[in-house]
């Protein structure tokens, strides 16, 4: 590009040289003009290699950063620095195509004054033979300007990807923080269902007694009244004289079709709150968000069989027969022996699960 533009001097030098008698546009005029088109044309060249070479490490780095191993937790730093680096590759292009205009201007006034100067020439052979020359030397010159051009606009478009490809990062991050802020709601939901059914059984046993308080006959024999009660004999509650009819449907093999049901209904906060806390804490990487990971990989499970083994009034065994449809095409049988336990509240809670063999 610079010998170009060195040809382009030399022509203009023979120009100016053939001029007749300088009128109005002088040769220090010429000169000064070619001067600043040479400029900007070398300041164009750099910034558009500047830019090029930016681009290409910038998803290098980009690259390299998608391979980590720790892309997931990095996701936010990942995400700053891209934005970090697209505002500087779009500030440089900005640059380029501040340069090149100005390149372009300064050309079309250098030429339309060599022109003007060409044509004040009285003879027709040498004006013609001039204008000639600047026409070639302009067309050249504008072929050159078009290839910086498009180098441009090819570079605009590798700079609108990788804003696409931030556009990504951003999106994921941001659902990211939503999906934990989920989990929190979650929690706080079961959270709020554990209170709801412990002030559900406080209810009832609140009626129960205004009920038995108001079906106390108003004529009490005295002797009920003051016998002292034997220490041996065990004191009754209100909720051993009548206890809570959902207990009594409560059954383990109803829980466990619950517990599958929910799960089929992706309600995980709900299903999360029928395991124990035992059960919660038997590996080290059991917590809520592996769960729902888990989870979202089945696309459905199926109880083939369910049979009671043993109960006790705190404990119950119980084998089932399941069958997971994974999203990815793939059936799973899983025929497994699942421990209940009671809570405090009287619900089954799943306590331990043991694959049986088949």
């Amino acid at each position: 590009m610079i010998a170009s533009f060195f040809c382009l001097s030399f022509s203009l030098v023979l120009i100016i040289s053939c001029a007749a008698t300088p009128v109005l546009i002088t040769g220090a005029r010429i000169a000064t003009n070619i001067s600043a088109v040479i400029e900007l044309i070398d300041a164009s060249e750099k910034i558009l290699s500047f830019t090029s070479n930016l681009v290409n490490r910038y998803y290098k780095d980009l690259g390299e950063d998608i391979r980590s191993e720790n892309v997931v937790s990095d996701i936010d730093q990942i995400t700053q620095r891209m934005e970090v680096r697209y505002a500087e590759l779009s500030s440089q292009h900005k640059e380029l195509d501040d340069s090149l205009e100005k390149t372009n201007k300064a050309a079309d006034k250098l030429f339309s004054m060599l022109k003007e100067r060409a044509n004040q020439n009285s003879r027709a052979e040498l004006k013609q033979k001039l204008l000639n020359d600047i026409n070639v030397t302009e067309k050249e010159f504008t072929e050159r300007i078009d290839v910086a051009e498009n180098v441009s606009l090819k570079l605009k478009g590798s700079i609108k990807e990788y804003d696409n490809i931030l556009n990504v990062f951003q999106v994921t991050g941001g659902l990211r923080k939503a999906r934990e802020y989920l989990v929190t709601i979650d929690s706080v939901i079961s959270q709020y269902e554990n209170l709801n059914r412990e002030v559900q059984i406080a209810l009832d046993e609140g009626r129960q007694l205004i009920k038995n308080i108001a079906d106390t006959p108003n004529q009490v024999d005295e002797t009920l009244v003051f016998t002292p009660t034997d220490e041996n004999t065990p004191q009754q509650t209100p909720s051993d004289l009548n206890p809570n009819p959902s207990d009594i449907t409560n059954k383990p093999e109803d829980a466990i079709a619950q517990y599958y049901q929910l799960i089929n209904q992706r309600q995980y906060s709900s299903s999360w709150a029928m395991l124990s806390s035992r059960f919660k804490s038997l590996q080290p990487d059991n917590n809520y968000n592996n769960y729902q990971e888990w989870w979202d990989k089945v696309a459905s499970t199926r109880i083939d069989s369910i049979r009671l083994i043993e109960t006790s009034d705190n404990n119950a065994v119980v084998d089932v027969k399941l069958k997971y449809s994974l999203k990815d095409g793939r059936e799973l049988d899983d025929p497994s022996r699942i421990t209940l336990t009671l809570d405090s509240n009287g619900k089954w809670l799943i306590d331990d699960k043991r694959k049986l063999e088949d």
